[in-house]
């Protein structure tokens, strides 16, 4: 089986085509090192989509504003960092928001 980390996906280099996360990326407890083992284990022009909740208190919970660490413009500049580029952002949903990125050139650690 795949064994992870909290710093690392634990999938083989160019071994995905897409990563899917939902709900969660706000729980990533070293987003910039778990973002750079998405970005080795993605083939070229790989994507990754997020959703998550948005942490906006004119719309966000109680709940989601004291549990989520960031908002989507911080989201993104993270994952931007780690060599992805923003190639969509739907507005599909009022409290979650949907982003689209491409693994564009090489991780901040290649």
């Amino acid at each position: 089986g795949i064994v992870n980390t909290p710093a690392d996906i634990g999938l083989p280099a160019d071994s995905i085509d897409l990563a899917f996360i939902t709900d969660t990326y706000h729980h990533f407890e070293y987003p910039q090192q778990t973002l750079a083992s998405i970005h080795q284990a993605l083939r070229s022009e790989g994507r990754v989509i997020i959703i998550d909740f948005r942490r906006d208190p004119r719309i966000s919970s109680k709940w989601v504003m004291g549990h989520v660490r960031g908002n989507k413009a911080q989201v993104i500049q993270e994952v931007q960092a780690a060599g992805f580029r923003l190639v969509d952002d739907k507005p599909l949903m009022r409290t979650n928001y949907f982003l689209e990125f491409v693994k564009s050139g090489k991780g901040k650690d290649e």
